[in-house]
């Protein structure tokens, strides 16, 4: 009779310090089971124009220039398609965050005589980016805002009204506040010299520019 009571339940047993450890994990996993349910990060969703900037540009070239969950805007501004300069010299395309006043690109896009305006890049330090023969380009360096310039030589039809010489080529300059993003600085910044590069492409096909200009076939990698 002792042995059936020793080996039977023993109904006052204390919990261990084991026990305890083991009833706060599953109180801490339940927890998060309920603040994920309630939270759904999953359902947090970017939605981005299907196509931007004179149709050269596709949600995954700026994608990574989004924030965690909102909607991007897109307003363009003229053409790209020549002859040149047309309605208006400047050619602008702005993808704007969540309707706010700080654009997530901002592309801006007008003839110059030479390379000398955008390597100036506004007295702001910079680094040389390599687009090819017919591609001089610029990062911005340091903390602010990225932007990325690239003059393109193209020999365009201009509008015989206008001027009698044309500008020798396009100062080309694509920017974003790094803020906005989601992403690491780094993949923002490479994701800018991407857009800048299909945007000289895109300029040179529907400008046209006569002189096929030498553009590399990927972007460089900074």
């Amino acid at each position: 009779m002792a042995e059936q009571v020793a080996d039977g339940p023993r109904r006052g047993r204390k919990p261990t310090p084991r026990t305890w450890v083991w009833v706060l994990v599953g109180v801490l996993l339940a927890g998060a089971a309920v603040t994920a349910v309630w939270w759904k990060p999953w359902q947090q969703s970017v939605r981005l124009p299907q196509s931007a900037c004179w149709g050269t540009l596709g949600p995954d070239d700026y994608r990574v220039l989004a924030g965690r969950d909102g909607t991007a805007t897109l307003r363009t501004d003229y053409t790209i398609s020549g002859p040149y300069p047309g309605d208006n010299p400047n050619r602008e395309c702005f993808l704007v965050w969540n309707d706010g006043r700080k654009a997530m690109l901002d592309v801006r896009i007008v003839s110059s005589p030479d390379a000398s305006e955008v390597e100036a890049f506004g007295g702001r330090p910079a680094t040389s980016v390599d687009f090819g023969a017919d591609g001089r380009g610029w990062i911005s360096s340091g903390d602010g805002p990225v932007g990325v310039y690239l003059y393109l030589t193209c020999d365009y039809r201009q509008v015989a009204s206008k001027r009698e010489t044309a500008d020798p080529g396009f100062a080309i300059r694509a920017a974003t506040n790094p803020a906005l993003s989601a992403a690491p600085i780094g993949e923002v910044r490479q994701a800018l010299v991407g857009i800048t590069l299909k945007l000289a492409k895109g300029v040179a096909r529907q400008m046209p520019c006569a002189n096929s200009p030498r553009l590399v076939d990927r972007p460089p990698q900074l």
